[in-house]
């Protein structure tokens, strides 16, 4: 038995979404399937617009290469019609990935009017072709795996959408990251929890350029590299390949940039390695954030991003239907900061994620030994963080945070928390 990951990307056209059964066939060079009635377990209301589905599959036998798939839908249903973005199907024993660039209506009143499209990968990803059954295959989430991954991806003949970017720059980029995601000093796991107050030590890679207030896209990309480091990697390969972040096309202007050398220089990351990685990632992000105030300086996106934005970003990248929200109303006493600090235990408890927007200027300060500036001083001051870990007592709060490309431990009182606080988005990833 071989199971497949199936990865669906309606597009974010008006009306794209359909409510039709959908289905896919693959044709390899040892057999071909198909699979009916296609359903993400974990959206109940799947295939609508934007929507990015993972759906799991089994064949009784090893497809071998994927050479060409149909997709399509019985037309079932009001406004079945489809605007399919992109299929990637991932055999999860070798890890060989299968792209398939779409981006067409599938519906008898678009296009071709035909319910279905058939067509041969736009690039494969090489995995480890010993399978499962030789006992020195790689486990491909172990660092070795990963690097592995990333070597395949970097030698495979490929698209390439950001004409600025060498592709080495980003296979470098993502080996160092994944690196500092292994590293473990002073028993110290680097994307989880830190265990002293030191923070330079304390690098993940995950980094802001200088003078860029992106602090948004840092906190999602870090998260999502947290989340899981080889889903991280294949978005930041698509990325790469294709100009699209996750359901977002990135606009051409932005991709084409080709002053590579000022990128590093100006966006100063630490290790100066994964400068690319960032800077493809949170730019594209950044410039998807269209009620913000975005500008460009010398071809470099500077965006000031607002709390308001956020939850839709969270959503965007993860496929969440739902978030928690604390908004500033939510922090007008210590008796309520108390209760969104039981909220946060409660789903970091189970595995869920809190972003929080506090303020910059006091987290600065408590680096400096000084915590007196905590007035609300406008977007300028608002930074959003990730927060990984929350411990409390009878007078105060120690919390471990991402934030600037570095983790941190802050232990405050209760009402220092309390002024510190502006925003928090809760989801459950």
């Amino acid at each position: 038995m071989t199971t497949y990951t199936i990865r669906i990307v309606t597009g974010s056209v008006k009306n794209a979404g359909t409510d039709a059964n959908v289905y896919l066939k693959a044709e390899g060079t040892n057999a071909s399937i198909k699979w009916n009635n296609l359903n993400d377990p974990n959206d109940s209301n799947d295939f609508e617009k934007g929507d990015v589905n993972v759906i799991n599959v089994a064949s009784s036998v090893d497809l071998g290469d994927i050479k060409k798939i149909t997709i399509g839908h019985d037309n079932k249903g009001a406004g079945a019609g489809w605007y399919l973005n992109n299929v990637q199907i991932t055999n999860t024993t070798t890890g060989q990935k299968w792209f398939f660039t779409v981006n067409r209506w599938i519906a008898k009143d678009e296009a071709d009017r035909k319910l279905y499209v058939t067509m041969a990968p736009t690039s494969v990803t090489p995995g480890n072709t010993s399978g499962s059954s030789s006992g020195s295959a790689v486990n491909p989430n172990s660092q070795d795996g990963l690097i592995k991954k990333i070597d395949n991806w970097y030698k495979s003949k490929t698209n390439c959408a950001w004409s600025g970017i060498p592709k080495k720059n980003i296979a470098d980029g993502l080996k160092e990251i994944v690196k500092l995601y292994f590293d473990k000093t002073k028993k110290y796991s680097l994307f989880r929890v830190c265990d002293g107050n030191s923070h330079a030590d304390y690098q993940t890679g995950i980094d802001q350029g200088s003078g860029f207030s992106i602090c948004g896209p840092v906190a999602a990309m870090f998260y999502m590299a947290k989340l899981g480091m080889a889903g991280f990697i294949d978005v930041i390969t698509t990325l790469y390949e294709y100009g699209t972040l996750m359901t977002y096309r990135v606009p051409e202007r932005l991709r084409t940039l080709k002053d590579n050398d000022k990128i590093k220089n100006r966006y100063k990351c630490s290790p100066t390695v994964v400068a690319d990685v960032c800077w493809m990632f949170q730019a594209s992000l950044a410039q998807k954030e269209a009620v913000a105030s975005v500008d460009f300086d010398s071809s470099f996106l500077t965006v000031h991003t607002r709390p308001a934005e956020m939850s839709a970003d969270v959503k965007f990248l993860f496929n969440i239907k739902s978030v928690l929200r604390q908004s500033l109303a939510n922090w007008s006493s210590v008796a309520k900061a108390k209760t969104n600090l039981k909220e946060w235990v409660s789903y970091l408890n189970k595995s869920g994620t809190v972003f929080w927007c506090m303020h910059g200027t006091a987290l600065k300060n408590l680096r400096g030994g000084r915590n007196d500036s905590y007035t609300h001083t406008g977007v300028s001051d608002l930074h959003w963080v990730v927060v990984l870990r929350v411990q409390s007592s009878s007078n105060s709060v120690t919390v471990d945070l991402h934030s600037w490309g570095c983790l941190y431990r802050i232990t405050v009182s209760y009402e220092e928390f309390r002024k510190m606080s502006y925003d928090a988005v809760l989801f459950k990833a």
